[in-house]
């Protein structure tokens, strides 16, 4: 449904150009939004090693939004999610191309149940399947508001879609 991706998409926008980051063990993850990918870690010494995870692709984001796979599941979870593509970063040793990902924007399970402004915007989850494919999960509170994300959202969101049968007057 048009309307409620371009709703959903209007939720990110106060986020464009707002980064945030989440460690796990080694590495540090940043997000920016609709900027870029990237892991680094910051050695004691100040040097720093990092890789761009992707840049944010209009063109491939634009494929999605045509493809009418914008909102969509998450294939683990199944929960609605809202998704971006980002590609082009460091060239990946392991397979000779350069890593990307996958951004599944989500209203968190928890944020559902608990009071929605006090679960801050958050990366959620980083997973790297198949090696140097990235995807990540960021919970975002402003969809929780928006009827796909809500529980059975989205089943009612797609079935607002009507056919109109048009017949041509004087017929």
């Amino acid at each position: 449904n048009a309307t409620a991706e371009w709703q959903a998409k209007q939720l990110l926008l106060p986020l464009i150009g707002q980064c945030v980051r989440r460690t796990e063990d080694w590495w540090t993850y940043e997000l920016c939004f609709e900027r870029h990918i990237r892991q680094f870690h910051k050695e004691k010494d100040g040097r720093l090693t990092e890789f761009s995870l992707g840049e944010f692709g209009t063109l491939d984001n634009a494929r999605i939004e045509k493809s009418g796979e914008l909102l969509s599941r998450d294939p683990t979870t199944l929960r609605p999610v809202m998704q971006q593509s980002y590609s082009g970063g460091t060239l990946c040793d392991l397979k000779e191309v350069h890593r990307a990902s996958t951004v599944f924007y989500l209203c968190s399970a928890q944020a559902q149940h608990d009071s929605l402004q006090a679960t801050p915007i958050g990366i959620v989850s980083i997973t790297e399947s198949p090696s140097c494919n990235y995807i990540v999960k960021v919970h975002v509170p402003q969809l929780c508001d928006h009827p796909y994300f809500k529980e059975g959202g989205a089943a009612q969101v797609r079935s607002t879609i009507t056919t109109i049968h048009c017949v041509p007057s004087g017929a």
